[in-house]
């Protein structure tokens, strides 16, 4: 297509700028976890250089013995010797264009290194940050596409990219206009208030009632499982109906051999009418029984099914009232929060006017009562704190590990004695003494920390070694198509690869990063262990795999992909015991450090607010939320769950937000830092003291004038069209939650309504879904990562993901198929990738421009 200026609108404006604040984003993650130093954020990092000794980790595994020689022509790096870390001032090295981190630097220079007593940390602590950091990029830790699922490091980025881009896009805008985000429309919002009907009617089964010698069509809500009927059901009477169940689709093929009485006929054109009735009808079930009366397809209804059909009917009319009411409230909490948070930003004067509310009001549902929008805020607020532990504590792949930390941290503090001593002593001095029971190394031994992550990850350790040890057991893992190939063999291999020095291992992923070929027949070719024969056998059954073909639990090269995860997830478990076990332990001393910068500060809250009091209350909510984890596995832990915990605890923080706001200046270093962010956001990169006459802009012409802008404009209206899907399955997730347990609804409701959405050819959403199917775009259930890059991400052959996890004891299992998801980031446009560059430089000119008026410093 043709591209003129007017066809790009402010949906599509905002999309590019989101998109290539994304994909700048994902490159400076990238450059950041291979980096050695921190010198490209800028100030204080640039004032010192770190002398990059090489750094050798004892090797604890029991199992590995030998050397990496058939890997030492591919490095030409000597084994690392056993040396500290050691820092030295001297003059920064200049940085190439590519090691540059202008995004992260800004972020580092405006936001995160001003908050309230980082701002005068001394170079020391900066050096200790700097020195942790450099010890966990130096460590071996896998990737995603060795262990084929993304890692911690990789959802936590691929996490902060989306808000990032949310934030950033208001700071650093084009000149082309404003931009504007997709939003759902009325017609979307009347859709999904019909959602439970068609859930009802498409998702459910359809019974077949066979009354006399009638028989009769009837939809039912059906929440129970049972076995299918067959049509023929005239035997049985009404009372059987829970069991006389037959699926939409089968009814569809067989509804011609409906028998429906002599004086009746059944024509195609009237099976055609009843299969688009069931399709469209979504309403009220009355319709459905006049049209079907209408086409005398059905002689009148009997009493008995009357009645069920009026029954029916109620409830599903109940539950689409219920449902539109919590749509509403969803609509109002969100509305409420989103005009609380515009007055506060955009507003003068409005940040001042809640700091004096919150110190007026002890009372958080007192403050709410003066308006409605506070309520509303703060309802949305408890959604999203909900949605935010439940991610942490039960759906996030890593949530088991994290449930166990808290659980035995919260068993062995030691609260009363806590309570007291804040009663008793200086608070500043019985925190001090806390953080020394907690972190504290008497004579050289294990810390409290310490010994509650060893017990933890030795757990841990252990589960993998028997999980390998099954694996080499089983009988998949014998032969591939030959018996000359031998699977203890494979094991060895890869287990050598895994435990390469760090050094070596980053030259081979350089190497893995530029080519397509699978990572594990990469790393068996180049052990030259094996012979061609060989090496085509595992090629043969890696095809196999990836075309679906078979059961992938008895594919061998599946096995070798969990193998190869298994055994890097425990050689990760080893490094992180290296790290937490170390004498001198970096995390431990950077707690410290950064704790010793807030004890005044410390002294201060405790002089408004009795901290006693509050970490008991700070007890109790731990204490209630650790009970809920427990039972995760009997109970389920859901939204509303958490959201009614936090309803009940609220009014215990509100208190002690009172205290500190009503406390002098206490809060104002909080609030003024509040404010510059909020500033940043409002005027972008020149502050008020200088104002403009517009705000400063990126040309987005000499971004696009090298590409093809016909497909950025494709790609950018994609997204709106992406997003404005995504909120439409945000809206439903709410409702849900809203809803909580008052109305009896089928456990997958959500997944029916997401296919639903899907089958639905509405405007955007058919075109886009397919494209989504054909590009292995997926859009749950990292929904907010689809236009990720995937060479970023890792590397060039990086396609295949899987999202099983195998942390858990019962990862190998004995039934089942897991389902083989293929990576769902796959959006590397071309000439995306390309305006990506030319933003890039755009990007380091801007702020070389902006550099005085936002107060970033220039060193190098």
């Amino acid at each position: 297509m043709d591209f003129e200026a007017s066809q790009m609108g402010p949906h599509d404006i905002h999309s590019i700028n989101q998109i290539l604040i994304c994909l700048e984003a994902q490159r400076e993650w990238k450059v950041l976890s291979n980096i050695d130093s921190l010198e490209p954020i800028g100030s204080p990092f640039d004032q010192y250089t770190f002398i990059n000794l090489p750094r050798t980790f004892e090797n604890r595994s029991s199992l590995f013995r030998k050397p990496f020689s058939f890997f030492s022509s591919l490095t030409t790096t000597n084994q690392p010797t056993k040396e500290p870390i050691v820092t030295e001032r001297r003059p920064s090295q200049k940085k190439s264009s590519t090691e540059k981190l202008p995004l992260f630097k800004l972020l580092f220079q405006r936001v995160w290194s001003t908050f309230p007593g980082l701002a005068d940390a001394p170079t020391d602590t900066w050096i200790g940050v700097e020195e942790l950091f450099v010890d966990f990029n130096r460590r071996n830790f896998s990737t995603s596409r060795e262990r084929r699922q993304l890692t911690k490091r990789a959802v936590l980025s691929l996490g902060f990219t989306p808000l990032l881009s949310s934030y950033l896009g208001s700071v650093i805008t084009f000149d082309e206009g404003d931009g504007a985000p997709m939003r759902i429309s009325e017609e979307d919002y009347h859709f999904i208030s019909q959602l439970p009907s068609l859930v009802l009617m498409l998702g459910q089964k359809i019974k077949l009632i066979a009354k006399s010698n009638d028989k009769y069509l009837i939809i039912y809500p059906n929440y129970e499982r049972a076995e299918e009927a067959n049509l023929d059901s005239s035997q049985f009477s009404l009372s059987w109906i829970k069991a006389s169940l037959v699926e939409r689709k089968q009814l569809f093929d067989s509804i011609e051999s409906i028998e429906l009485g002599s004086h009746l006929s059944l024509k195609q054109a009237k099976v055609s009418t009843i299969e688009k009735l069931i399709i469209s009808q979504l309403a009220k079930n009355k319709e459905l029984l006049q049209i079907l009366k209408s086409t005398q397809l059905i002689p009148p209804f009997s009493k008995d099914v009357q009645e069920e059909m009026e029954k029916f009917s109620f409830n599903e009319q109940k539950l689409q009232q219920e449902w539109i009411i919590a749509g509403r409230k969803v609509s109002q909490a969100k509305a409420g929060y989103k005009k609380l948070i515009k007055k506060v930003v955009y507003e003068d004067g409005e940040l001042e006017k809640i700091y004096k509310l919150v110190g007026n009001y002890d009372s958080i549902d007192k403050l709410s009562a003066l308006d409605p929008m506070y309520e509303q805020a703060q309802t949305w607020i408890l959604v999203w704190l909900a949605s935010l532990l439940h991610f942490i504590f039960i759906s996030w792949p890593e949530g088991n590990m994290i449930c166990e930390l808290l659980i035995k941290i919260h068993r062995m503090i030691p609260y009363e004695l806590i309570k007291q001593s804040l009663k008793l002593i200086n608070p500043s001095l019985a925190i001090r003494a806390t953080m020394h029971l907690i972190l504290g190394q008497p004579f050289g031994a294990l810390s409290l920390f310490q010994r509650i992550l060893d017990s933890i990850i030795r757990h841990e350790i252990q589960v993998f070694d028997k999980q390998i040890e099954a694996l080499l057991q089983s009988d998949v893992l014998e032969t591939v198509q030959q018996p000359t190939l031998n699977m203890l063999e494979i094991f060895q291999v890869l287990r050598d690869y895994v435990y390469l020095p760090s050094d070596q291992k980053r030259q081979i992923r350089m190497e893995l990063d530029k080519s397509n070929e699978d990572i594990i027949i990469w790393v068996l070719k180049h052990s030259k262990q094996f012979d061609e024969s060989q090496i085509s056998a595992i090629q043969s059954s890696a095809t196999n795999f990836y075309l679906g073909e078979g059961v992938a639990s008895t594919n061998a090269f599946y096995n070798l992909i969990v193998l190869l995860r298994l055994v890097s997830l425990k050689r990760d478990r080893e490094q992180l015991l290296e790290m937490v076990l170390e004498p001198k332990n970096p995390i431990i001393r950077t707690i410290r450090q950064v704790l010793d910068l807030y004890y005044p500060t410390i002294y201060q809250v405790a002089l408004a607010s009795d901290l006693s009091k509050k970490f008991g209350q700070t007890e109790a909510f731990l204490e209630d939320l650790v009970r809920l984890l427990v039972k995760r596995k009997e109970e389920e832990v859901t939204i509303p769950k958490l959201m009614k915990l936090l309803d009940q605890h609220k009014q215990s923080y509100w208190s002690f937000v009172n205290d500190l706001a009503k406390y002098g200046d206490l809060c104002h270093p909080l609030k003024d830092w509040i404010k510059d962010c909020f500033e940043l956001v409002r005027f972008g990169l020149h502050t008020p003291a200088k104002p403009e006459p517009d705000r400063p802009k990126i040309d987005l012409q000499a971004i696009l004038s090298n590409v093809s802008k016909p497909e950025i404009l494709k790609e950018a209206r994609a997204l709106s069209s992406y997003k404005r899907f995504f909120k439409i399955l945000n809206e439903i997730l709410f409702r849900l939650i809203f809803l909580s347990s008052s109305v009896s609804m089928p456990n997958n409701f959500l997944a029916q309504a997401f296919q639903i959405l899907v089958d639905r050819n509405q405007s955007g959403f058919g075109e886009y879904l397919y494209e989504t199917n054909t590009k292995k775009r997926c859009p749950i259930p990292l929904n907010w990562a689809w236009w990720v890059s995937e060479r970023e991400l890792c590397g060039e052959g990086g396609k295949n993901l899987m999202e099983e996890l195998v942390e858990c004891e019962d990862f190998i299992k004995k039934s089942g198929e897991p389902p083989l998801n293929q990576l769902l980031v796959d959006s590397d446009f071309e000439e995306m990738e390309k305006a990506r560059t030319f933003y890039f430089d755009e990007l380091l000119s801007f702020l070389t421009d902006m550099r005085l008026g936002c107060g970033l410093e220039s060193h190098g």
